[in-house]
């Protein structure tokens, strides 16, 4: 990762995103510190595929453990009635 001033990419934007096409990735820092990111679309599609994976998997595991806990007793049994004396 490059870090690249913002007048430098403006001045010499095709340069930029030729080199980001090619691989490389540049952080533009802006005001405040909301920088943006500069890469190429199978950059962005492999960090993106990577963390879908992860989501998933996360919500699987999630959903092992709920069924494990209800498999060994941890669960409430209830009616509507009961949950609308809740309201």
């Amino acid at each position: 990762m490059v870090i690249a001033k913002t007048k430098e990419v403006r001045d010499n934007f095709k340069t930029y995103c030729d080199r980001a096409a090619e691989g490389q990735i540049y952080i533009i820092p802006r005001p405040q510190n909301r920088n943006v990111i500069m890469m190429s679309e199978s950059a962005f599609n492999e960090l993106y595929e990577m963390a879908e994976k992860q989501r998933k998997a996360d919500y699987l595991n999630m959903l092992h453990k709920s069924v494990q806990e209800a498999e060994a007793g941890g669960f409430v049994i209830t009616s509507i009635d009961d949950l609308e004396k809740y309201e």
